[in-house]
């Protein structure tokens, strides 16, 4: 089964949250997260995906 972005960015936020990351290391740890999971993914790629689904992962997670 795979994993959709959503869930892989949720993941990395809830963790992230848990170990006390602000907002930009929180950010850090989603691109590190998704490069991780997909190595062909370009940085540039994580970060503009990050930065377009991290608002809505925080909505939906009630940060």
């Amino acid at each position: 089964m795979e994993t959709s972005l959503f869930q892989i960015i949720a993941e990395a936020c809830s963790s992230a949250r848990r170990d006390g990351l602000g907002t930009a290391e929180t950010r850090d740890a989603i691109q590190s997260a998704l490069l991780a999971r997909d190595p062909t993914l370009r940085p540039g790629t994580a970060r503009i995906i990050a930065d377009q689904l991290f608002p809505l992962v925080e909505r939906t997670l009630g940060h």
